[in-house]
């Protein structure tokens, strides 16, 4: 594989915060404030979307492939990449995600035109709420053989 940099989907390419926040408030209630003061205020959303009902959809909806086909771009994500992959190498990319979104997460990302590379997702069997520790022990086991950073 070659060396390079690992390259984040979810907020840095996809807009998946933003619109679930969205999707969150048109089901289940306006927490009261918009999405950009959301790490402000991330208690009240949590609050407010912390019924039974919202988890169960949330924890459906992360399984579904169909959910990632909606989920919008952030803006001047693909020239972005462009540029720095011109000038620094991608190595793979690395996501939160489940494993089992992995074929339309590739197919998305195609479609926008973004440089095919390697899918490192969390293993499906592995709870959502390890996610982070998931994370945080593949990047540092990456950086021991081909990742030089992460965007």
């Amino acid at each position: 594989m070659i060396s390079g940099l690992a390259l984040d989907i979810d907020d840095t390419l996809a807009h998946t915060g933003h619109d679930r926040f969205h999707e969150m408030r048109e089901l289940f209630g306006d927490p009261g404030f918009p999405f950009e003061d959301l790490h402000k205020y991330h208690d009240l959303a949590s609050d407010t979307w912390m019924s039974d009902e919202a988890n169960q959809r949330k924890m459906q909806k992360v399984h579904e492939n169909e959910y990632y086909k909606n989920i919008s771009l952030v803006p001047w994500a693909h020239e972005t990449v462009g540029h720095i992959h011109s000038q620094i190498p991608f190595s793979c990319y690395i996501t939160m995600r489940p494993q089992d979104v992995l074929q339309w997460t590739e197919e998305r990302l195609t479609k926008h035109g973004f440089p095919q590379l390697p899918i490192i997702a969390r293993p499906i069997s592995l709870p959502r709420d390890d996610r982070h520790q998931w994370k945080a022990s593949t990047l540092y086991e990456l950086y021991q053989e081909w990742v030089t950073g992460i965007i």
